[in-house]
């Protein structure tokens, strides 16, 4: 009969880590982070998709409503373009101006028309 010692023609069996204690398996935390990378990634996705979307309908205008004023962007959907001819015009803005009031965070944003999502 043989005994249980090894057999010089057989290798002895590796040791097993544990998966937590394996390298080459991917710990719970960091699936948790791949799954949301390409939950984020996707989301980004969806939102740049819809912004070209909306883009096609919306109208801006940009430019000063009075001389030492802020840059206003004025901003909303086609739907309101007869709200844009009931506002004060705005005198047109250089690029270098609205260059500077970015930087100086003199920028002043009006949405024209009724608010998106149904909020008043």
């Amino acid at each position: 009969m043989e005994s249980e010692q090894e057999r010089p023609d057989e290798q002895p069996a590796e040791p097993t880590m544990a998966p937590e204690d394996d390298p080459s398996v991917p710990a719970d935390s960091d699936r948790v982070d791949a799954a949301t990378t390409a939950q984020d990634d996707a989301t980004a996705i969806l939102a740049e998709a819809q912004a070209e979307t909306l883009a096609g309908a919306l109208l801006w205008r940009i430019g000063r409503a009075f001389e030492d004023g802020p840059v206003t962007v004025r901003v909303g959907l086609a739907s309101s373009a007869p709200l844009f001819a009931d506002l004060p015009r705005l005198r047109a803005a250089t690029d270098q101006e609205v260059e500077a009031a970015i930087h100086d965070g003199d920028v002043q944003v009006e949405w024209v028309g009724p608010r998106l999502g149904g909020r008043a």
